[in-house]
């Protein structure tokens, strides 16, 4: 019985070339990936900015606080950096419109997001896209609306397109809202950002 031969020299050379190729693009990748290259582009330079907001949620309770400032004319992007403690069933994000109706973002820690129309004089509530709870997000979260000139708009959590649908838009404001599901919980606002390209 013979013994099996050791791999000639092409094989290895192959074998060293794969490495070599498999380390470039990963390190091409890491960089693409952490010069922003990939992320949501913006329609303009930032237009205003919030500063952090500390709301304290009780069980069952929900609260929407609508900004002072107002939202521009399309082409425009909405970013909201927001974190929590206390419950993960805490419920929390952006609305965009005003009182009478907004589109509304919603995330919780435990997995479950949301993007739904909210009616508030017909008290109804139209669900655009849901993920029910899976699996657990971090309780540091960014959320993103893009809102085009077309009447159109993609939401993005975290960097990652969620949803993209019509929405022309029912009113010029930015709120911000909390739902203490399941328990107390306390929400930090850390920033809101507005970019576009008409100032406010």
């Amino acid at each position: 019985m013979h013994a099996p031969s050791p791999p000639r020299p092409a094989v290895w050379r192959a074998l060293g070339l794969g490495a070599v190729f498999l380390l470039v693009a990963a390190t091409a990748a890491i960089a693409l990936i952490s010069s922003g290259r990939l992320d949501p582009r913006l329609p303009g330079p930032l237009q205003a900015e919030l500063g952090p907001q500390t709301v304290e949620i009780g069980a069952e309770e929900a609260t929407l606080l609508w900004q002072e400032v107002a939202l521009p004319e399309p082409p425009y992007s909405v970013r909201l950096r927001a974190t929590s403690s206390g419950a993960e069933t805490v419920a929390y994000g952006l609305a965009l419109g005003g009182p009478d109706g907004y589109l509304a973002v919603v995330i919780s820690p435990a997995g479950y997001r949301s993007v739904s129309l909210q009616r508030a004089g017909a008290g109804e509530e139209v669900l655009l896209w849901h993920a029910p709870l899976g699996d657990a997000l971090p309780r540091a979260i960014e959320i993103q609306v893009d809102v085009r000139e077309d009447g159109t708009a993609t939401v993005c959590v975290a960097r990652e397109t969620i949803w993209e649908g019509e929405w022309p838009g029912t009113g010029r404001q930015v709120g911000l809202l909390a739902r203490g599901e399941g328990g107390a919980a306390t929400v930090v606002f850390e920033a809101v950002e507005l970019f576009g390209r008409s100032e406010l």
